[in-house]
């Protein structure tokens, strides 16, 4: 694994993120390890997440049902019933 000074991190940015590309950056800080620099894959990789790209016209029809459905339901949720008088009076 590679070390960089945090001085490093201005002067040779360009550097830096190549060599993350490959495999973790160490940031050094008064020569203490501080920071690790590393690529979205392996930061991914590391928390145990997939990311999964497609094309959104890639999706089936049943797939697409149910994406109106939610988005319906959420907008059915945050939406509060209106009552016909209001408690409130008119607003200012």
């Amino acid at each position: 694994m590679q070390a960089f000074r945090v001085q490093d991190m201005q002067k040779q940015a360009s550097v830096l993120q190549e060599a993350a590309m490959s495999e973790p950056v160490i940031i050094t800080y008064h020569d203490r390890p501080r920071l690790v620099l590393m690529s979205m894959q392996e930061y991914d990789r590391l928390r145990g997440r997939r990311r999964v790209v497609g094309a959104a016209g890639e999706l089936t029809g049943s797939v697409i049902d149910q994406i109106e459905a939610l988005a319906e339901a959420d907008v059915d949720a945050e939406t509060p019933e209106m009552e016909s008088s209001s408690t409130y009076g008119p607003r200012s």
